[in-house]
């Protein structure tokens, strides 16, 4: 869970697993506080643990800004609509865009030039020491590779 601090993805199969999954990823991410959640209401395991989670949630100091609902068999485009929809909800996947464009604009990354860039030691020390910004909730920024 360490290695992806601004997602979690969770199976379908067990409500008492999701919500251990979503408590530990909660714990190691305390200062996230409001969440967007995905889910797919055509399928009955995923709509019966969207309503855990809304019932649930809530105790573990996670707040739940908006339920973005993708249909089944999505296409590409469908995922870009549903991936705006939760950014337009200001949750902490916002800032953490704003320091991605950030660190583009201060190193010149284009969609052109991007590949050199790759594995660059400048960038990667960058993320994981990042300068402070100001983030939608709090204060916003990478230190020794976490948020």
């Amino acid at each position: 869970m360490k290695g992806a601090p601004y997602g979690i993805s969770y199976m379908s199969d067990s409500a008492d697993g999701e919500f251990a999954a979503v408590a530990a990823w909660a714990e190691e991410n305390p200062d996230i506080d409001d969440i967007v959640l995905f889910t797919m209401s055509e399928d009955e395991s995923q709509e019966n643990t969207t309503r855990l989670f809304q019932d649930t949630l809530g105790d573990i100091g996670l707040n739940i800004l908006e339920i973005v609902d993708i249909r089944m068999n999505a296409q590409t485009k469908d995922y870009v609509q549903y991936a705006i929809q939760a950014l337009n909800c200001k949750a902490d996947y916002y800032d953490a865009v704003t320091a991605i464009c950030r660190c583009d604009e201060e190193f010149g990354v284009t969609s052109e030039n991007y590949r050199k860039f790759m594995d660059n030691e400048e960038i990667v020390q960058w993320f994981y020491n990042s300068e402070m910004m100001d983030g939608i909730q709090k204060d916003f920024y990478w230190s020794e590779g976490k948020k």
